[in-house]
């Protein structure tokens, strides 16, 4: 099982993840999360990292800050506010996608 910390604000996700899965976060949580849309990538943020939080950026909208976040594989998952999930790796902000 995966856990966020914290995991309150993440719901159901460490559920719909399993890291013996072969699969991408993307395609668990598309498979897993159908029923309320599936994974649909947003592209146009940036990520901004400051004291070791991130939050992401997208032209014309304030902030949105970092809420909690899971090891996953190599990837970092960070749950953000208005319930965007980014996928990073190396630091770099691979996909985003509204999980609400």
């Amino acid at each position: 099982m995966l856990y966020f910390s914290p995991l309150e604000p993440a719901g159901y996700l460490p559920l719909m993840l399993n890291a013996s899965d072969p699969r991408s976060v993307q395609e668990q949580l598309n498979d897993s999360y159908a029923h309320g849309g599936g994974w649909h990538s947003f592209s146009g943020f940036h990520l901004v990292e400051r004291a070791g939080k991130y939050a992401l950026s997208y032209p014309g909208d304030p902030l949105m800050m970092e809420v909690s976040r899971a090891q996953f594989r190599d990837q970092l998952l960070v749950l953000f506010q208005y319930s965007w999930l980014g996928i990073i790796e190396e630091g770099k902000l691979l996909d985003v996608a509204r999980v609400d």
